[in-house]
C-alpha cells in the first residue's frame, strides 16, 4: 500500500512501500533509516533544491507521538525538519525553514500588502515577485525579491523577511534605487 499525505511543508508516509526508489513493504527500517529515504526522495522532489543529504536523529524507543530531529544538505544550503511518529505508524516531516513555490503567491500578496500600508499605495499583487522556486531561508528568514513600480516599469530589489510561517506575515524593505 503506498500512502503519502501532502500539506503544505508537512509530510506523512506509511513506513511501508512509498514512492519510487523508497523503501518496500518488505523492508524492515529504523524509523531514521525510513525518514532520511523521505528525505532523499520524496521531499528533495517536492522542495526541488537537488539532491538532499539526509541525516536524522536515531529513534532508540519509537513510541506514537515521539518527535526527533532530521537535516538535510542541498549543496551548501541547509534544511531543518522535525519528524514525529503518527498514531497510525506514519512518519510525518515538517520542515522549519522552507518556502515551497506553492507558498510564495501567498507571500508575495503579503508582500504586496504591506507595501501599499507601508506607502499608502494600491499596487497589485503583480508589482511583486520572489520567483518560482522553493526557498530555503536563511536564520534570518530574509529573502530577495524584486517589486516592479508599475507606473515606470523599473524594477527594484526588495529584501522580505518571513515573520511568521503560519501566518505568512512578512516585512519588507524595497531598495530606493532602481536595479541595473
Amino acid at each position: 500500500m503506498r500512502i503519502l499525505w501532502l500539506a503544505p511543508i508537512l509530510f506523512m508516509v506509511s513506513c511501508g512501500a512509498l514512492a519510487s526508489g523508497t523503501p518496500e513493504a518488505t523492508d524492515e527500517l529504523s524509523v531514521r533509516e525510513t525518514a532520511q529515504r523521505l528525505i532523499s526522495n520524496d521531499i528533495a522532489e517536492t522542495i526541488g533544491q537537488g539532491a538532499l543529504s539526509p541525516v536524522c536523529e536515531e529513534v532508540a524507543e519509537p513510541y506514537h507521538g515521539r518527535e526527533f530531529l532530521c537535516s538535510a544538505t542541498a549543496g551548501e544550503k541547509n534544511i531543518y525538519l522535525t519528524g514525529r511518529i503518527e498514531d497510525d505508524g506514519r512518519i510525518s516531516l515538517k520542515t522549519s525553514n522552507v518556502l515551497l513555490a506553492s507558498d510564495l503567491p501567498q507571500i508575495e500578496a503579503a508582500a504586496i500588502s504591506y507595501t501599499n500600508a507601508s506607502l499608502g499605495t494600491t499596487y497589485g499583487t503583480e508589482a511583486f515577485s520572489c520567483g518560482s522556486g522553493s526557498i530555503v531561508l536563511n536564520p534570518e528568514r530574509v529573502f530577495a525579491c524584486t517589486f516592479v513600480d508599475p507606473a515606470t516599469g523599473q524594477a527594484y530589489g526588495a529584501q522580505v523577511q518571513l515573520e511568521s510561517m503560519e501566518e505568512k506575515t512578512v516585512r519588507v524593505t524595497i531598495d530606493s534605487q532602481p536595479q541595473g
